[in-house]
């Protein structure tokens, strides 16, 4: 008996010591590949371990989610509203206020990696009424331009009035990987919001001059449309 577990402690000993590829390859070893974030507002990123890009080693995780009006958060970014076929192994928002300033108030960083590569996203937020989602929100502006007045939109099967402001580009490598950060003077107020990237480049969504070939939406946050919102406070 001895013996027996002698040998199993070793077999054990060298599979742990084979490098990952030739454990995998051979079928000795199933190894999890993935790492998995679920955030307190039920939002769930999975991303690859395999993934090649540089990018994965960068995540930064500061404040948690940004659902109570906190002074900081973060939320996840994952494929829609529109369009679903985009590539993405991981992606956030980032929000942090100012405080003590009137001006340039709000900071917010964009990041990607395993998205599109050698591309330029707009990125910027869609506002939301979180108490009567068919009532325009009761917003003075947020920064960045105002991507058009704003109406009722119907998608992923949900209506709901959204105003698109946007702040500007972020453009990805030959990787896929890239990020963004903007500083941005908001007026005084509570703001319920989701997070965007436009397919298109920078001034491809103006649709008061009939330009609307890059409005679409290949990565949001909140999963859904109109859907776990993230509240943003500025005093």
């Amino acid at each position: 008996m001895k013996t027996k577990w002698s040998w199993c402690v070793i077999v054990l000993a060298l599979l742990f010591l084979l490098p990952p590829s030739l454990v995998h390859s051979q079928g000795l070893l199933q190894q999890k590949r993935t790492f998995e974030i679920t955030y307190d507002n039920g939002a769930r990123q999975v991303i690859p371990l395999d993934q090649p890009s540089a990018s994965i080693f960068k995540m930064e995780f500061t404040g948690g989610p940004g659902g109570g009006g906190q002074a900081a958060g973060q939320a996840v970014l994952t494929k829609g509203w529109d369009l679903f076929g985009e590539p993405l192994s991981f992606g956030q928002a980032r929000w942090r206020v100012l405080s003590g300033q009137g001006t340039n108030n709000l900071e917010v960083t964009y990041q990607v990696s395993g998205s599109k590569p050698n591309h330029e996203f707009t990125v910027g937020v869609h506002l939301f009424n979180p108490t009567n989602p068919m009532a325009r929100p009761n917003i003075a502006g947020f920064g960045g331009w105002n991507a058009g007045e704003g109406g009722v939109a119907n998608r992923e099967g949900k209506s709901a009035f959204v105003i698109g402001y946007d702040f500007g580009g972020l453009r990805t490598n030959a990787s896929g990987d890239g990020d963004a950060q903007f500083i941005l003077s908001v007026p005084p107020g509570s703001y319920s919001l989701q997070f965007t990237l436009r397919i298109g480049p920078v001034n491809s969504c103006r649709p008061s001059q009939g330009i609307t070939h890059g409005c679409a939406s290949a990565y949001r946050s909140g999963n859904r449309f109109g859907e776990r919102l993230e509240t943003i406070t500025i005093p």
